[in-house]
């Protein structure tokens, strides 16, 4: 029998493997993961509500939970977005073309390594949840153990709904050879999702609307369990219905459409833009003659000489020209052209849209513009992905000159310590405001729009800000200062990036073990710096 890794699908797909184990993106992803069932677990509604956190119920609430609603959608392009696109950006291409190698087994080679990455990292997930059977705090009902139900559901309920997803990235990504455009797509996904779930399915009955969701999320028990009481629940038994297979099925052929049209679509050179284009160059001899009169000449230059002196004498000097002025203004120019604060600032707006009308206002009857609301709610928004925002803007500004190698050219010219190292850090601290502040903008805009179930009182725009600042840009200021330090004096991002993902353990671990012996007037003191 023929070994499959010795043909060259198993080359491509073991060698695509290997890479991604150099890479740090699938470590981070399998520890962010990993802290997100450990949420999911022990600070989910289970144990108000008297849920059995082992239970098939809960296994299959929190696995569509996870697919949705944590931004694996958008990490999903993380993995999936650049597999085709970096053997053009190395430019191994024509080598790898050269060998007798087929479209089909190059795409699928490379489609299937790293989609087995990306199923590795997701299931640390139940795995988590799994392992954490073992621990039964009190208050906490935990029925016998169970393994078949995590992996069932995992793979019924995520596995099969991210292979389309991957297959699009990876489409795009393949055909357009342009990653800004896929995670351009992968920010896009959460508002053109809920618009389309919002908007399409209104004619149609509960049976349709199970076909068409690609994420199941109203499958199961009435109200996502909370119109059931506990022990229903805990001995209910989540069945795939015909309804659900059906979907599966519909999701599985979008996925071989998008890998199919890739397959006829793609080309094994690059799309050249407008190569044939000509230009015309014209030569000329310089032929003129300039006279000047010298004593006219002098006087204008003594005229100009003392005009700036007057003006250096009694105009105020501008803070843009100063040193730390200029290196300020430089970081929001050179950030203005990268794709990372757009995408976390489409990211914080569609996040906005989420709390506005789905969050917990609409189900309480809670003014969404209420104070007590934004309040609320901008601790929990500053909490749940901002930790990691703030790491990937803070980690390189210094890092960036020295891996460039324009350091020598900068500490070339007068510039202090102090002006650089403030104008890097506030000049990022700024941009990185402005994206976290898409989320209050866009909350404070639908203030505008009608929708039913959504309260709105009379027009406000002193709490969005005062409660912006206080619960969020404080608390950042703190964070971004931590990595900001970290990345100058290590040079090195990853150990950033690594410190942004080992943030949520650790301040579990702060919350549960370090203030687990303070006074309760202590222990909200500290806790209210996040949550």
């Amino acid at each position: 029998m023929i070994n499959p890794f010795q043909t060259r699908f198993g080359a491509i797909f073991q060698n695509e493997v290997l890479l991604n184990s150099k890479r740090v993106a699938p470590y981070a992803l399998m520890i962010l993961f990993s802290a997100t069932a450990v949420m999911c677990w022990g600070k989910g509604p289970a144990v108000a509500l008297g849920w059995a956190t082992n239970s098939d119920f809960f296994i299959a609430r929190a696995l569509k939970a996870f697919s949705f609603l944590f931004g694996l959608p958008i990490l999903n392009a993380v993995i999936m977005g650049d597999p085709v696109i970096r053997d053009f950006r190395l430019g191994i291409d024509p080598l790898i073309f050269s060998k007798p190698l087929s479209r089909a087994q190059y795409l699928l080679a490379k489609f299937f390594g790293n989609f087995f990455v990306l199923v590795c990292c997701m299931a640390v997930f139940p795995a988590t949840l799994l392992a954490l059977q073992a621990f039964r705090p009190s208050q906490m009902i935990v029925q016998p153990l169970q393994v078949i139900p995590y992996f069932k559901h995992f793979f019924f309920f995520v596995v099969i709904t991210h292979l389309a997803l991957a297959a699009l990235y990876f489409t795009v990504g393949a055909l357009t050879r342009n990653n800004k455009i896929v995670y351009l797509l992968a920010v896009c996904f959460y508002p053109v999702y809920i618009s389309s779930m919002v908007f399409l399915p209104r004619g149609l009955t509960v049976r349709g609307r199970t076909l068409l969701d690609p994420f199941l999320l109203n499958s199961g028990p009435s109200n996502n369990g909370f119109g059931n009481s506990a022990d229903y629940l805990n001995q209910y038994v989540v069945s795939y219905t015909p309804d659900l297979i059906g979907n599966r099925v519909l999701v599985l052929l979008a996925a071989g459409v998008c890998l199919s049209w890739l397959y006829f679509r793609f080309t094994t050179a690059e799309r050249s833009q407008h190569l044939e284009k000509s230009s015309k160059l014209g030569l000329a001899t310089a032929t003129d003659q300039v006279y000047y009169d010298s004593d006219t000449f002098h006087e204008t230059r003594r005229e100009h000489d003392e005009r700036n002196i007057l003006e250096k004498k009694f105009e105020m000097r501008s803070p843009a020209r100063t040193a730390f002025g200029a290196i300020f203004w430089n970081e929001v120019r050179l950030n203005s052209k990268r794709v990372a604060p757009y995408f976390m600032a489409l990211l914080c707006a569609a996040n906005g849209l989420l709390w506005w009308g789905w969050g917990p206002a609409t189900g309480h009857g809670w003014a969404v513009n209420a104070d007590f609301f934004i309040a609320s709610v901008l601790p929990v928004y500053s909490f749940l992905f901002l930790p990691l925002y703030t790491a990937l803007m803070m980690a390189d500004p210094a890092i960036r000159d020295f891996r460039v190698g324009i350091d020598p050219l900068i500490f070339s010219k007068p510039v202090t310590r102090a002006a650089y190292l403030l104008g890097k850090f506030f000049g990022n601290f700024f941009v990185l405001a402005c994206c976290q502040s898409a989320f209050v903008v866009t909350w404070f805009v639908l203030q505008a729009v009608p929708k039913q179930g959504v309260i709105t009182q009379q027009w406000k725009v002193i709490p969005y800000i005062k409660h912006f600042l206080v619960f969020v840009v404080i608390s950042h200021l703190g964070l971004a200062a931590f990595y900001f330090a970290v990345g100058v004096l290590s040079r090195n991002a990853k150990i950033v990036y690594g410190l942004g993902v080992a943030f949520y353990p650790l301040y579990i671990a702060y919350q549960t073990v370090l203030l687990s012996s303070l006074p309760w007037r202590w222990k909200r003191f500290c806790l209210r710096r996040f949550v």
